[in-house]
């Protein structure tokens, strides 16, 4: 199936289907509207709209009752105001067991409820104004409901917002709640899987959001500022998430959890508020938050995160300007819970620490965790916790403030390990900043005591950091490891694993593998070792098996002796830029060695063989420029191209060997502004193929035994010069129309190579009327092929647009012309050749000949193996080095008419100069004798004409390109399917 066609065809049809949908939407009736004034209980399905502003004229009045499903309303803005009396409680509008509600545009003021909804499903309110409520009054109430969305909504100057009992499944959406007189902004009691997203609450009389008995909410992208009590209030329930909110200038807690579960706090800014969070009885994760300026006007024991008779875990986060950064309340003896603090920063906070432990005596059930933190604060502990709450000393048992020595990522200096924390005052005179590190290895020397008060207690960071860490001298690690620190790093033994061992996440690294291999048990899909965004990295002496290789993103990385066998990528590097890859082989991968998006990459002496290929190559390159392939091995791949490259520039290939490969041995597409040379490509489908490529030279290469040589179409300015092209065509599944080169609507230049023992030596193509080019053969040997051409030509004669000029050439083969190339299947529907397309000698002048005596070059030497070639048989009389016939290069006019003019013989005699008179006698020189034996050529000419050429290509072709993911971690890798189908063992069907 041709899915390009398919897809295309899909695309029309998807666009024609949503054309007709248009015109017949657009023939649809307008929405039916009931205009109503208010009064109104709705009893039946429709679409309602409110038509005038109404003011109740008794107290207690309702304005809309909905008694039927299926309603939609739309208030148009009319203002709607109900008179309030002590005696009742009434509600602007009233929904009571309904489904399927729309209220739209509503402008609610006075009354008891603004809008109250019990008992209902699927109901919509949007775009609707409440203000002004009785000061004890709700804005929106629903109760016992499910399935609800209000959405754009403004409350202002209400008793509470909205109220929220006994309901489930519900969303609200950028909605604004503006100073509640009386209670909460939102109240929710015994609500389950609901949503607020976009809403903003300010000056709330009271909570900001208040939660209770509820599970599974999220607060999101929302802001709560200038709250009397707290911003958040959730109590008995579980799975709670606020994340990217804003809360500023509370005067409570920020986020007060009590009897919570699994509570998260995560990529909050925290800003000039009582205190940022309060954890009581509860299970909570506070991460990423900027937490600054809270409790600056309470002073002791309020600021920041607290944490009482809890289970939490403190990451990640930025506590900057605080009065006391970290509160921990210890209550009851039997309590059982951890604190945890780790990989925070704490900048210029009064004091890190509030320690307030009732317990009399100090019990283990309790502990606080303290680790891997930036600490650079004023003072390290509160006295005032110490001093009026504490009732028992703090003991190391209690109070860790250090971990075991391991790999991590320090929160500041260098150092590959992690254990206690980096200690610091503003004015630099912290334990970290002034202490002494004599051995370098990134640990102050001596362990650092909290308190420095026996009463209160003790507590020693045994480990704390330094950041005098030498990054010279070698680390040993064993895997699995991430290192977060410049350093050299020495592997101590094997590990075989399927989860990643190796990850790098620092700058001026390097790795020593010491020969060591790293291995998945079974074929994993994760890298062994991986980098990205690092500079100055080496890997060296390592070797990875069944994994998805080496995984590199960076620049100025050197990889030397990096072996990978049996893995999925090999090598693999991205974004990288000033890449070595040296002495290192890789075998038996999916793709050896992958280059993507990189620039500056050298790859040398090394071996990338027995690839899969994934259907596209041992070694892939795309949208690189300025890389350096040499001295390299590509061979061995059974399901693609040794190396193949697209949309690539600026790149050199030298001393390479491209064989055994089932498909190319090279294939450059849309490359321009490269060189491959010195190579060889051998036992390949095709040595190699170009398409849409220019400015490049291709030359001294040796590409033998292939089913061709080369394919080359769409080139522009390309050389090829130098090379042996020989014994291509000659497999089982090739014969005509395989061999030497094959050149189509292209502008290129063949010239000074040798073309031995192919099945067709050149091959012409012409398949678009709209490629113009020009191909300019000269100065190359042709010996012993069993055909020296095969033309092809699907257009017109009249619109013929490709020429062939072949000149001084030596041509000794079998045949001339492979006569299938004018059969149905090839050009027998397009002859006679037009033979302005076609010039088979170039003016007479002055050059260097392919073969033989003479001055002058002009057309080619036509000799034939059994010494029947017409420059070997011809008559040159008159010894001018031509013979005196022209060469009929198709020998049949109804296939075309292709002259060559000025065939070579080897008859040139240098003319007899005038004799001057003189009384010797003069004697009659000897003619040299014609040669018998099979001529040998002469060197390359040294002078060469060139005729005018087209250098442009009009037409750009687009191959397919679909890349693919590898794994989670990145591993894009991209697949090629080619545009111009190659010929295989049906070629021209």
């Amino acid at each position: 199936m041709n899915f390009k066609k398919t897809s295309v065809f899909t695309l029309i049809l998807l666009l024609s289907l949503s054309n007709v949908v248009y015109l017949f939407s657009a023939t649809q009736a307008q929405t039916s509207w009931v205009d109503i004034t208010l009064p109104y209980t709705i009893n039946q399905a429709g679409n309602y709209r409110i038509t005038a502003p109404w003011i109740s004229s008794t107290p207690d009045a309702q304005g809309l009752i909905i008694n039927a499903s299926d309603v939609t309303v739309d208030g148009q803005n009319y203002p709607i105001n109900v008179t309030y009396s002590p005696t009742g409680i009434p509600a602007a509008v009233y929904v009571d067991s309904q489904t399927n509600i729309v209220l739209n545009n509503l402008n609610i003021t006075g009354s008891y409820y603004g809008l109250r909804v019990e008992n209902s499903t699927t109901v919509t309110v949007e775009n609707c104004t409440i203000a002004r409520t009785y000061d004890v009054g709700m804005g929106i109430q629903f109760n016992a409901s499910s399935g609800f969305t209000i959405s754009g909504c403004t409350l202002t100057d209400v008793g509470s917002g909205m109220f929220l009992n006994s309901s489930s499944y519900f969303n609200i959406v950028s909605t604004d709640i503006h100073h509640t007189t009386y209670d909460n902004a939102i109240s929710a009691t015994e609500c389950e899987n609901f949503t607020l997203s976009n809403v903003n609450i300010v000056n709330s009389s009271f909570n900001g959001l208040a939660v209770y008995l509820s599970n599974n909410y999220m607060l999101k992208d929302s802001s709560i500022n200038g709250s009397t009590m707290q911003a958040v209030w959730s109590g008995s329930g579980k799975n709670v998430t606020v994340t990217n909110c804003l809360f500023k200038a509370n005067q409570g807690n920020v986020f007060y959890t009590n009897e919570l579960t699994d509570a998260h706090l995560n990529g909050n800014t925290i800003i000039n508020n009582t205190q940022a969070a309060r954890a009581d009885l509860s299970n909570v994760t506070f991460s990423d938050n900027f937490v600054s300026a809270n409790g600056l006007t309470d002073s002791s024991y309020y600021g920041g995160f607290q944490s009482s008779d809890s289970n939490c875990t403190v990451t990640g986060n930025t506590f900057e300007g605080n009065y006391d950064a970290i509160m921990w309340g210890t209550y009851e003896a039997d309590s059982n819970n951890t604190y945890i603090i780790q990989n925070n920063n704490f900048q210029n906070n009064q004091y890190t620490f509030f320690f307030d432990y009732r317990p009399t005596t100090t019990s283990e059930n309790t502990k606080l965790v303290f680790n891997n933190n930036l600490v650079n604060d004023t003072c390290y502990v509160d006295p005032v916790g110490l001093n009026e709450y504490t009732n028992s000393s703090i003991t190391p048992k209690i109070l860790n403030l250090n971990s075991t020595v391991q790999f991590g990522d320090r929160p500041y200096g260098n150092g590959p390990y992690i254990s206690g924390n980096y200690w610091a005052y503003p004015n630099g005179t912290g334990p970290s900043q002034t202490g002494i590190d004599a051995d370098k290895d990134g640990f102050i020397d001596a362990p650092f005591e909290l308190f420095d008060n026996a009463t209160a207690g003790t507590a020693y960071d045994y480990h704390p950091y330094s950041d005098q860490f030498d990054v010279n001298q070698w680390v040993n690690i064993t895997l699995p490891a991430e290192i977060y620190s410049p350093g050299r790093y020495r592997i101590m033994s094997s590990f075989v694993s399927d989860v990643p061992a190796l990850g790098i996440y620092a700058n001026n690294v390097t790795v020593d593998g010491g020969n060591f291999t790293i291995a998945g048990k079974n074929m994993a899909f994760s890298p062994a070792v991986y980098a990205q965004g690092v500079s100055n990295l080496t890997i060296e002496n390592l070797t990875v098996q069944k994994s998805l290789g080496v995984l590199i993103s960076g620049q100025n990385v050197i990889l030397r002796n990096v072996n990978t066998n049996n893995t999925l990528l090999g090598i693999y590097l991205q974004e990288s830029v000033n890449v070595r890859v040296s002495d290192s082989r890789m075998e038996y991968a999916a793709l050896g060695l992958t280059i993507y998006y990189s620039e500056n990459v050298t790859v040398s002496n090394c071996v990338i063989q027995n690839s899969s290929g994934g259907g596209i190559a041992g070694v892939y390159a795309l949208y690189s420029n300025n890389f350096v392939l040499e001295d390299t091995v590509c061979s061995g791949t059974p399901d693609g191209s040794g190396l193949y490259l697209i949309e690539c520039n600026s790149f050199q290939i030298k001393d390479c060997s491209f064989n055994n490969n089932s498909r190319d041995g090279v294939t450059i597409r849309q490359c321009a502004n490269f060189t491959l040379q010195d190579s060889t490509a051998n036992h390949n489908q095709w040595g190699s193929e170009l398409f849409l490529c220019s400015n490049a030279t291709i030359k001294n290469c040796q590409m033998s035994n292939n089913s061709q040589a080369i394919y080359s179409q769409l080139l522009n300015n390309v050389t090829f010069t130098g090379n042996t092209f020989s014994y291509n065509g000659l497999t089982s599944d090739a014969g005509t129309y395989h061999g030497g080169l094959e050149v189509a609507e292209s502008n290129c230049t063949v010239t000074n190579n040798i073309f031995e023992s192919n099945y067709d030596a050149y091959i012409w193509k012409a398949t678009n009327r709209s490629h113009t080019g020009n191909q300019l053969v000269y100065g190359n040997i042709f010996r012993n092929n069993k055909y020296t051409f095969f033309f092809l030509n699907n257009q017109p004669n009249n619109v013929t647009l490709q020429k062939l000029v072949f000149y001084n050439n030596f041509v000794n083969d079998s045949a001339t012309i492979d006569p299938v190339c004018f059969n149905s299947t090839y050009s027998a529907n397009y002859l006679s050749f037009n033979s302005t397309v076609f010039a088979f000698n170039t003016t007479l002048q002055t050059g260097t000949r392919i073969y033989g005596n003479g001055p002058q070059i002009g057309g080619n030497f036509w000799a034939n193996p059994s010494g029947t070639g017409l420059s070997q048989t011809g008559v040159d009389a008159n010894h001018d080095g031509f013979i005196d016939t022209l060469f009929d290069v198709f020998n049949n006019a109804s296939i075309g008419i292709a002259y060559d003019y000025l065939p070579l013989s080897t008859e040139y005699a240098a003319p007899t100069p005038t004799p001057t008179p003189s009384t010797s006698p003069t004697t009659t020189p000897t003619p040299t004798p014609s040669p018998t034996s099979t001529p040998a050529p002469t060197s390359t000419p040294t002078s060469t004409p060139t005729p005018t050429q087209d250098t442009t290509n009009t037409t750009t072709e687009t191959p397919w390109l679909l890349i693919v993911a590898v794994i989670a971690v990145i591993a894009v890798v991209a697949v090629a399917v080619f545009a111009v189908s190659k010929r295989k063992s049906n070629l021209g069907s």
